[in-house]
């Protein structure tokens, strides 16, 4: 009987499968462990946002008007216990992690955005409203032109306060009329003659679609709060601000542009009694007569004529001046210091 070994070739050829074999499972092993390490990394990745989430419910007051863009570091997370403590390494490299959990608002989704990243620049923006409110050498209680607190805003008085703002360029067109304490949004009109006087019937109409036409105010349409609420109540008699400003409340329309209201109007003189003789001069009053947002219950239009506050049943027969207002989003941050020569901007 014959025994027969296995030739060279033959060696060779299993030596070769061997090499092939192994070579394809060590790939097949090395891929499952760089895969694995890549889902270790992802899940870590995952609870540092989640752990940036956590910190801005809890510290919301850091951007209250959504206007930054904040850097929240490791370190930070541990200390709040976000996190667990410890350096924390990269499953991957094995290397510690020494970046940032970046935050940043997101306006067309209102909504936070939490992204890791190993650099971070922060950037920390006061907002327009804090910056009028912070100033108390603005804020003033005598009879000279100013801020004034009142109830339930802030309102600019007198003949000529520092409340200029320029919305489109560096030209002061537009005058900031009040503030709101519940939602500090800024209240702001324009009394150039830029809009033709119109009848009544359809104001808000007639108003609104100078910016839905996406001309008039597309160099600044960011700033502008759409769908805002404007107090519609219906005004009988001339009375003191705080009764015609209550009644206002009592009805409203939601629009983006508005008008000025006989309670802005009011709001605006230095003398509080101005209603009783008719002679609210101040920072509104101009050589053109003008619509007022208010009507009466029976359906009279109020406007101011000559500096002073009437109504009229035929509104159609009248052409008056429109002079539109809006609100600021309550994150806008602008420059200058309010006067005509350094607005607002």
């Amino acid at each position: 009987m014959n025994k027969k070994g296995f030739t060279l070739i033959e060696l060779i050829s299993v030596i070769a499968l061997i090499a092939i074999v192994s070579t394809l499972v060590f790939k097949v092993v090395t891929d499952k462990i760089q895969n694995s390490k890549k889902t270790l990394y992802e899940n870590l990745i995952s609870d540092l946002e989640k752990a940036g989430e956590k910190y801005m419910l809890e510290h919301n007051d850091v951007d209250k008007y959504h206007l930054n863009t904040l850097c929240i570091d490791i370190p930070t997370l541990q200390e709040n216990n976000y996190i667990e403590k410890g350096k924390i390494k990269d499953p991957r490299t094995k290397e510690e992690l020494s970046g940032y959990v970046k935050v940043t608002y997101n306006n067309s989704k209102n909504q936070y955005e939490f992204k890791y990243t190993e650099t971070c620049t922060q950037n920390l923006v006061t907002p327009l409203v804090e910056t009028i409110l912070n100033n108390e050498d603005i804020k003033v209680t005598g009879n000279t032109d100013g801020l004034y607190e009142t109830t339930d805003s802030y309102v600019y008085r007198g003949t000529n306060p520092n409340n200029y703002l320029s919305l489109n360029g560096n030209t002061a067109d537009w005058r900031i009329v009040s503030i709101d304490k519940s939602t500090n949004m800024i209240k702001a009109v324009t009394l150039k003659d830029q809009i033709q006087p119109v009848t009544p019937e359809g104001l808000f109409t007639y108003v609104n679609r100078f910016y839905d036409s996406g001309t008039t105010y597309e160099s600044f349409k960011d700033l502008i709060k759409t769908n805002s609420k404007w107090n519609t109540g219906k005004i009988d008699k001339l009375d003191s601000t705080e009764t015609i400003k209550s009644v206002e409340k009592q009805s409203s329309e939601f629009h983006t542009i508005g008008l000025l209201t006989m309670g802005d109007y009011l709001d605006a003189s230095l003398d509080k009694n101005c209603y009783s003789s008719n002679d609210c001069t101040s920072y509104l009053t101009t050589s053109k007569n003008f619509w007022l947002i208010n009507t009466t219950n029976d359906n009279k239009q109020w406007y101011v004529e000559n500096n002073t506050i009437k109504n009229t049943d035929e509104p159609n027969s009248k052409l008056f001046h429109v002079y539109p207002v809006l609100y600021l989003t309550v994150n806008t941050s602008l420059t200058g210091d309010g006067t005509p020569t350094n607005p607002y901007k």
